[in-house]
């Protein structure tokens, strides 16, 4: 499966897997800060080789936002495989879906991998923004 990332602009450097929302006019990405946020956009990477939608930014900083395919993101425990992740109150961490929170556009992905504990960690998952 391959991943496919796009360039969305914004103004602070973010390391490589953590969750990013919408912000401002649309092109614009930031850190997600809010449990369940269907605003989520996908995971900060770095991978060039999937860097697809070219756009312009001049000068201005972008982040390449992988929105397709497997990657590994940062993630708050406990997980299962095949549980579904969203965004946590953990800046620019993902947790699993608590179904009793959900809201149409949440779920960033699936878990490949699991944690048994209440750890942050970093867990492969494929995107598949729903």
């Amino acid at each position: 499966m391959s991943t496919i990332a796009v360039p969305f602009a914004n103004r602070w450097k973010y390391d490589n897997g953590f969750l990013v929302v919408l912000d401002g006019n649309g092109d614009e990405v930031s850190l997600s800060k809010k449990s369940h946020d269907p605003k989520i956009i996908g995971v900060t990477t770095d991978y060039d080789n999937a860097e697809m939608g070219l756009c312009d930014f001049g000068e201005n900083p972008h982040r390449l936002v992988a929105v397709s395919g497997r990657i590994y993101c940062y993630v708050k425990g406990p997980i299962a495989y095949g549980d579904c992740i969203v965004t946590s109150n953990e800046e620019g961490v993902g947790q699993k879906l608590d179904q009793t929170k959900y809201v149409p556009g949440c779920i960033v992905g699936k878990s490949l991998g699991e944690i048994n504990d209440n750890t942050i960690q970093l867990v492969e998952m494929v995107i598949s923004l729903a």
